[in-house]
């Protein structure tokens, strides 16, 4: 069942403390000198619901490696006519797979190039160390052909009202993007949340329109 969070602060205590607890659950059922496997922690979310900036003071405090989403979208030129209207389509799994999830779950370090949205390219590479926890944010992290790899969960919402403020404010100064949200992420991200029900499949919904 689905734990419902009010708040940001609240949410990273009782994130820490299930991370640790799973943590303890399973150098328990580890024979003696076998690695447990790490402990992968998925945070998917609604833009600018302050996923990124809950996932980034995780990783500080625990001391795991972030992954991001966003440096695994799927290249537009990738993308045929039309696609637009598949949930979860602009994430490329395949890509994620090969160079981040098979490595993710045998605790290894490794590396990636990160794909640069505006740009449309692969761009500087990102080394991940080996860990016991890793981190991974963004939309699509809950994409069904990932989220059974994952041991927590969790889905970050806002209100309409404070997501379309803090995207004016993301956005200032470029009208352009704010105007690709409003017409193209925002409706394919609500597309992807309601196919696969999200909200309800999360272990944890985390509304973080308050801090405290």
């Amino acid at each position: 069942m689905t734990k419902f969070i009010a708040t940001r602060a609240a949410a990273r205590v009782a994130l820490i403390e299930k991370l640790q607890e799973l943590w303890t659950a399973r150098t328990q059922g580890t024979f003696a000198g076998e690695k447990p496997r790490p402990l992968l922690f998925a945070l998917d979310g609604m833009a600018a619901s302050g996923k990124s900036t809950l996932a980034g003071q995780l990783a500080v405090t625990l001391s795991a490696p972030l992954i991001h989403m966003d440096d695994f979208f799927l290249p537009a030129a990738r993308r045929s006519q039309g696609s637009e209207h598949i949930p979860g389509v602009n994430i490329d799994i395949r890509r994620f797979e090969e160079e981040v999830l098979l490595l993710l779950e045998k605790g290894q370090a490794f590396c990636f190039q990160r794909f640069d949205c505006r740009l449309q390219t692969l761009a500087e590479e990102r080394s991940i160390p080996e860990s016991d926890l890793y981190i991974i944010e963004g939309s699509y992290a809950l994409h069904p052909q990932l989220v059974d790899h994952w041991d927590l969960t969790a889905f970050a919402v806002v209100s309409p009202e404070l997501q379309w403020a803090r995207l004016k404010r993301r956005c200032e100064g470029a009208p352009e993007w704010l105007n690709d949200f409003q017409e193209r992420w925002l409706p394919m991200e609500r597309a992807f949340e309601k196919a696969f029900s999200l909200r309800e499949k999360a272990d944890y919904l985390l509304d973080l329109s308050l801090p405290v």
